[in-house]
């Protein structure tokens, strides 16, 4: 028996720092065509642009350069390159760019972007995600339902992140990732003998590492693709000992929900591919994330978690791409136990229940913001990204960002 509803409501903005190029800015009676640039002109475009996907819980996209050059190398990840926009005197649009409001995929999808080589950048996320309710299996449970077969029930929890990222680019192929979760959690309970209390924990959850390796980058005037491979690493920084005070003033150690990380060290693969054309973009992404490390120090391991998404974006004006998503995930049940936690007191104790499957729908908007004063020799930009799902089911899926 675990949460059903869940609404998810997250803000995200990223500051891209590109080295600066040695070439200046194109001059104004010289305009290239047709996507001609200098290397040294990581803007071509003349739209600065950053992104918050340094991923996740899923932070967690860009350009190339490019050139007439028939060796023309579109190895960097952020397409800051000189694609050139509808409308814009210099010529008609050439391959893939992240250079427009849905160049980048929408914002629950995590580690969607690789970088330029030199370029760093810097990103900030926040994420509220409110739950309610209980289900068992498929059907949907009421608090007396669950009071019958347990002493206490959880009513409704909300988790609030703050994801702090980083991403670096060596190689214009190879882009690393890192992303720092700060988790805060409550819980409310009823008590069958009437009552509720309140749990909360709060803290750094589990800092990953993630490595993205561009293995396509292909394009024309109609459009372009891109993917790139993910393997990263979860660390058991999250705290799995958060206690708090319960109705009866005794001090416990809480359920797994509102522990702060897994306990382990968990591997990420996966790959993302994305697409474009004139006014549409779209794209997928599949990944897993599996224990490596074998059971945590209290003696359990998370279940393998599952998640594939899809999505499609237009873009309506130069700074606003609006999204559609669907994502479907699957997670097991826990390995081992916390034998400081007795399952048959609350259902979220129990590491039996925490298996589960869903199917998330999410409406999504990408805003870019305008440079007052163009500057295509320049690498730095911003970009806000805003997404909720429109419905969703769940049967009890570990709130730690994956």
């Amino acid at each position: 028996m675990t949460s059903i509803t869940r609404i998810t409501i997250s803000l995200a903005a990223g500051i891209l720092l590109a080295a600066l190029a040695a070439t200046p800015a194109f001059a104004d009676d010289d305009p290239p065509r047709g996507g001609d640039s200098s290397p040294g002109d990581p803007f071509g475009t003349g739209v600065s642009e950053a992104d918050d996907r340094d991923g996740g819980a899923d932070a967690p996209p860009a350009a190339d350069d490019e050139s007439s050059h028939a060796s023309t190398d579109r190895g960097h990840g952020h397409d800051h390159s000189p694609r050139i926009e509808l409308g814009d005197p210099r010529g008609p649009i050439v391959g893939w760019t992240a250079a427009r409001p849905d160049g980048h995929a929408p914002i629950g999808v995590m580690a969607d972007h690789t970088h330029a080589a030199g370029e760093w950048m810097l990103s900030y996320r926040y994420m509220l995600m409110l739950m309610d309710g209980n289900r068992d299996g498929s059907h949907r449970q009421g608090d007396g339902r669950v009071l019958n077969d347990f002493p206490v029930a959880p009513t409704d929890m909300s988790m609030q992140m703050h994801m702090i990222g980083v991403m670096y680019a060596p190689t214009d192929d190879l882009t690393l990732m890192a992303m720092v979760p700060i988790v805060y959690k409550s819980m409310d309970h009823d008590i069958r003998t009437g009552g509720r209390f309140t749990t909360e924990s709060d803290g750094i959850g589990d800092v990953s590492l993630t490595a993205l390796y561009k293995v396509l980058d292909s394009g024309d005037e109609s459009g372009g693709h891109r993917i790139h491979l993910n393997l990263g690493i979860s660390f058991p920084t999250g705290g799995i000992g958060e206690k708090d005070t319960i109705f009866n003033g005794a001090t416990i150690r809480l359920p797994y929900p509102m522990q702060l990380g897994s306990g382990t060290f968990d591997m990420i693969p996966g790959f993302t591919y994305m697409g474009e054309s004139d006014d549409w973009s779209w794209g997928g992404q599949a990944k897993v994330r599996i224990p490596i490390s074998g059971h945590s120090r209290r003696g359990y391991s998370w279940g393998e978690i599952y998640t594939a998404t899809a999505w499609g974006a237009r873009r309506v004006t130069d700074w606003l791409g609006l999204s559609l998503r669907a994502e479907l995930s699957y997670w097991e049940n826990f390995s081992g136990r916390d034998r400081a936690l007795n399952g048959a007191v609350v259902p979220t104790a129990d590491p039996d229940r925490r298996a589960g499957k869903r199917l998330d729908v999410f409406v999504g908007a990408n805003f870019k913001a305008p440079s007052s004063v163009p500057d295509y020799s320049r690498g730095t930009g911003s970009r806000w990204r805003w997404a909720c799902p429109s419905g969703s089911t769940t049967t009890g899926r570990p709130s730690t960002p994956s």
